[in-house]
């Protein structure tokens, strides 16, 4: 949790990233930003949401909802910029 307003919205780089470190249920997020990093040889970061609810069986809140909408919009635009320029990967 973000410790923001549901809805709300931040750009963490994984030194950011809290939580245990190690598990038997799943892979840190910030050790697979570590592996990312060294697999690609590029600059990682995680787009976070603020969940309202994260109880299990709940689905997305509408104020979830409506920010996936607006930074798919941003995304899409900022790629839509690189690619005018003739950005190539």
């Amino acid at each position: 949790m973000l410790g923001l307003r549901a809805g709300a919205f931040d750009l963490l780089m994984p030194e950011q990233l809290t939580g245990p470190v190690l598990s038997t249920h799943f892979l840190p997020l910030r050790i697979f930003c570590s592996y990312l990093e060294e697999a690609t040889k590029a600059k990682v970061a995680l787009l976070a949401i603020q969940p309202k609810d994260v109880s299990f069986g709940e689905g997305l809140t509408t104020e979830l909802m409506e920010t996936a909408k607006r930074l798919k919009g941003i995304l899409i635009q900022m790629l839509s910029a690189l690619d005018s320029k003739g950005f190539q990967a």
